[in-house]
């Protein structure tokens, strides 16, 4: 991964806010790096940039070879579902979905058997000390709880860059400790991971450190560049039709009085709807009767008979017709 002068502004109404500035980063294949500073000083946006939830207003961001601010959406969703997985600081777990429900969810997305997620996410959740709340809802676990079934999700698809955002924030020592074994064992295996912390100790875990301070990033080691070739990015399989259907239900399954009301909304509109197009037809057809018409013209054409030596007709017949009404 490669950052080169990378800057990132946001608009706050009709200020500009500058997260970083001129951050230029290399951090190797199979690299264990801690990114370390105070709050605000830019490390959550970096880690953003790199997991390609962001963009940078200047400069680029490369991994794998691929500049992340040149690929498409289809492109950059792949790179997110096959290359990366992120720890979020905030949880982002699914409210309705129970631990083990939100650990699979990304095997879900990328197309994996029933079966096969199923017991990975049963077996990440045991790795992070949480298998007894497999079935509770995310809503109704603890902080704690939430941040390890957060790492055990991020771990489904066995990503080869890990970027945690203050993985331990939420936790005890002891969870802790336990969560960043999880991680360095990961990094034996051959993972590339990024951590971000505010704790000097948790920085201490990492093979090297960033220090980040209002933007700027610090003690990079610029004679450490390398840049490896990898493997394409494929498209994945994606989400399943009856997976689909399945998510479908159980969002709506997630707040049944707002569904009912939906649904009835939605009914009664379409129904009446239906009885205006066809109150409509029926009264342009009886308007259109001979019974709602009195001022309707009806031409009759009399003629002599065909067989007849003066086609044209009698004065008898002429007076017989005048003497009728409305002729």
């Amino acid at each position: 991964m490669r950052l080169d002068s990378v800057g990132r502004v946001f608009d706050a109404g009709d200020q500009q806010v500058t997260a970083l500035r001129d951050v230029s980063l290399e951090i190797a294949p199979g690299e264990f790096v801690s990114v370390i500073g105070p709050s605000g000083c830019g490390k959550t946006t970096l880690l953003s940039l790199m997991g390609g939830l962001d963009r940078p207003t200047s400069g680029q961001v490369y991994v794998a070879g691929m500049a992340l601010d040149q690929l498409d959406e289809n492109a950059l969703a792949d790179y997110r579902l096959q290359r990366v997985s992120t720890i979020f600081q905030t949880f982002n777990l699914v409210p309705a979905m129970s631990a083990e429900e939100n650990v699979a969810l990304p095997l879900v997305l990328a197309g994996a058997e029933p079966q096969e997620r199923r017991e990975r996410a049963r077996r990440l959740l045991e790795l992070v000390g949480v298998q007894g709340r497999a079935t509770a809802r995310a809503s109704r676990l603890s902080g704690g709880e939430q941040q390890k079934v957060a790492v055990a999700r991020a771990l489904a698809t066995r990503p080869g860059l890990i970027l945690a955002d203050e993985p331990t924030g939420s936790l005890d020592s002891v969870a802790g400790g336990r969560i960043l074994d999880l991680l360095k064992d990961l990094h034996r295996r051959g993972a590339t991971i990024v951590l971000v912390t505010h704790d000097p100790e948790v920085a201490r875990h990492a093979q090297r450190a960033v220090r980040m301070v209002d933007g700027r990033a610090f003690e990079l080691g610029p004679d450490k560049r390398n840049v490896r070739n990898q493997d394409p990015v494929l498209p994945p399989e994606r989400l399943h039709w009856r997976d689909t259907l399945r998510l479908g239900f159980l969002s709506a399954g997630r707040r049944p009085l707002r569904t009912f009301l939906t649904t009835t909304g939605v009914a009664i509109g379409i129904a009446a709807m239906s009885l205006i197009v066809a109150l409509a037809g029926g009264l342009g057809y009886a308007l259109s009767g001979p019974g709602l018409a009195p001022t309707r013209l009806n031409v009759v054409s009399v003629r002599a008979a065909a067989d007849a030596a003066d086609p044209s007709l009698e004065a008898p017949t002429l007076a017989a017709l005048a003497s009728q009404a409305h002729v």
